[in-house]
């Protein structure tokens, strides 16, 4: 039993230390993804996406189709151009809290990855430029910033205490 154990928390550490990483280009922005905030003039048809998440149903390209169908003709028609496989909401559905998410928009917020090596920016350029979709933006690396903690001189603790 200890021997299955050990080997199942190896196998563990290893798939971690192989987990795929994604590409980052020159100016520290991931490629082959961009995050959409969907406007808010197409409610309905969000509502559907968000409910095919919801139960279940992963965005993917299916294998007849080769990119995200989303039911947007604009929408779809750029993810087959630069062959959108995967999408998929940012902001989780909150449950009792979703009606929060909605009043902020958080639930028109989305995460597109690509398949072709189009730039970034030009894939932000293409989707901005649709009706559908209200903003596009790239999305940095995410690292861990060094920083230090430097204590104050005696003299200005003391004049923060007073």
């Amino acid at each position: 039993m200890k021997n299955f154990t050990f080997f199942i928390v190896l196998l563990l550490l290893f798939q971690v230390g192989f987990a795929q990483k994604r590409a980052v280009n020159s100016e520290g922005l991931y490629k082959g993804v961009i995050r959409v905030k969907f406007s808010e003039t197409i409610q309905a048809k969000v509502d559907v996406l968000s409910e095919n998440l919801e139960k279940g149903h992963q965005l993917k390209a299916r294998p007849q189709d080769a990119y995200v169908v989303t039911k947007m003709k604009a929408v779809d028609k750029l993810n087959e151009k630069f062959a959108a496989y995967k999408m998929k909401r940012v902001f989780r559905d909150a449950g009792k809290h979703e009606a929060r998410h909605r009043k902020f928009g958080l639930h028109l917020w989305y995460d597109i990855e690509f398949n072709s090596s189009t730039p970034v920016k030009q894939l932000i350029a293409q989707y901005s430029n649709i009706a559908e979709i209200s903003m596009a933006q790239a999305i940095p690396e995410a690292k861990l910033v060094s920083h230090s903690i430097t204590p104050l001189p005696n003299c200005q603790r003391q004049v923060l205490q007073a």
